[in-house]
């Protein structure tokens, strides 16, 4: 490190590839009147040592692709050691959905390696470190608040303002009750959505690809599906194009569809409420905006837990045990009827659940019925498996919220193996 006056600003280059190394070098000693006074380092864990030493940082330039901790985990772990820090982002590719989720998890600014040049390094600094300044001084203003608040409480006194009411949170458990579907292949989306929903009681269920998503739409009950537009394979356009088919072919209510994207523009958005989509929200999406948009298509009184999830009578609930036994035993009975392809026992046994379940409070165990008996009757053993393994898992979930005690190992029913295997004449048949 140069000794040098600190009316220059101060660098800290993460970067291990050498040649974007050295163009960089070039290019901030062009930044600023006698450029900037850079250290460089070539791994994220030498820049956290770094900064846990140095304090007097103005700026962070981040690779994503450095050895060690990958993509956007590098940025986070810079974000949480030096807060009050610029920082912008390097990356190899012009990836519009990294980039507004680079910002959203704190950077000020995103450069593509290889196109950037002197000026606009110099003006992307420039914006950076003013971003910066204004997050501290509001950081800071709302700690003085906060403080000055918990100072008056303890005098008894009664706080005049207090910050933490100027952003709304969700309530404890507010959506409890709420079945939240996201589509979306990348991870660290769906773990930021799912961040946000942790304290209101919904429950989130991911599916990475929308031909899975489609699958689980035909024989789940979701309030809402958040969908990302580009998706491998089947994209967000397709998906919803063909739910919205297959709900106007059953005559069911349309389950609110919101495109989530960093592709906001004007085509796109006409393009994909075109396709059936309800609503388009925004990539990066800050909290605030995901629940007002989850309220605006689903009522906070509709997210409450729905009658039919619970038995609706005295007599279903003295039932109950019996009842979920029985779909219990039946997963075996099933599995062992797939494996020998004896599609009658699996539309018999789904065709009971299909009349039974809504009886008894459970209209998705009537409605993996339903798409098992249709899967029996066009004998797709592939179907048929996936109906059975939903199965399983509805009946775990339906145990769990009810607080029932943990089934007996699963086994097929005696009725239906006598029938689905004869005994040989002069052989006695009885329940194993």
């Amino acid at each position: 490190m140069t000794a040098g006056s600190r009316t220059r600003f101060r660098v800290l280059l993460v970067e291990d590839e050498p040649g974007d190394t050295r163009a960089l070098l070039t290019l901030l000693s062009t930044v600023g009147e006698g450029g900037a006074e850079v250290e460089h380092v070539g791994c994220v864990e030498d820049a956290l040592a770094y900064l846990d030493r140095e304090t007097a940082i103005d700026l962070v330039l981040l690779d994503l692709g450095l050895p060690g901790l990958t993509s956007l985990d590098a940025l986070r772990a810079v974000r949480a050691r030096a807060p009050h820090v610029a920082v912008v982002v390097l990356t190899a590719s012009d990836d519009a959905d990294v980039a507004l989720l680079s910002v959203a998890l704190g950077a000020q600014d995103v450069l593509v390696k290889g196109v950037t040049d002197g000026a606009t390094l110099t003006r992307s600094i420039a914006f950076a470190r003013q971003r910066q300044q204004i997050l501290s001084r509001v950081d800071g203003a709302r700690l003085a608040a906060i403080q000055g608040n918990e100072a008056k409480s303890q005098f008894g006194g009664v706080a005049s303002h207090d910050l933490r009411t100027e952003v709304p949170e969700t309530s404890t458990g507010e959506l409890a009750g709420l079945r939240v579907l996201m589509v979306d292949d990348s991870e660290e989306s769906s773990a930021l959505v799912a961040a946000y929903l942790a304290r209101s009681g919904a429950e989130l269920e991911v599916s990475d690809n929308a031909r899975s998503a489609l699958e689980r739409l035909a024989c789940e009950t979701f309030d809402v599906v958040l969908m990302d537009l580009h998706l491998p394979g089947m994209d967000g356009f397709a998906a919803t194009r063909e739910l919205r088919r297959v709900e106007a072919e059953r005559a069911t209510r349309p389950v609110p569809v919101i495109a989530m994207s960093a592709d906001t523009l004007p085509k796109t958005v006409k393009h994909a409420l075109a396709c059936g989509f309800s609503d388009h929200l925004a990539k990066p999406t800050q909290k605030a905006d995901l629940l007002a948009m989850i309220r605006r298509y689903v009522p906070r009184e509709a997210a409450r837990p729905l009658p039919l999830r619970s038995p609706r009578s005295s007599t279903a609930t003295a039932l109950l045990p019996k009842f979920m036994g029985h779909r219990e035993r039946d997963v075996g009975t099933l599995r062992d009827a797939l494996a020998r392809t004896d599609f009658d026992v699996i539309s018999t046994l789904a065709h009971n659940m299909r009349g039974n379940g809504v009886s008894y409070g459970f209209p998705e165990v009537s409605e993996i019925g339903r798409c098992l008996e249709d899967a029996a009757k066009s004998r797709d053993g592939r179907v048929a498996a996936q109906q059975i393994a939903l199965l399983e898992n509805c009946l775990q979930r339906i145990r769990r919220e009810l607080n029932l005690a943990a089934p007996p190992p699963s086994r097929p029913s005696s009725s239906t193996r006598v029938r689905a295997a004869a005994p040989a004449p002069g052989r006695k048949t009885g329940d194993s």
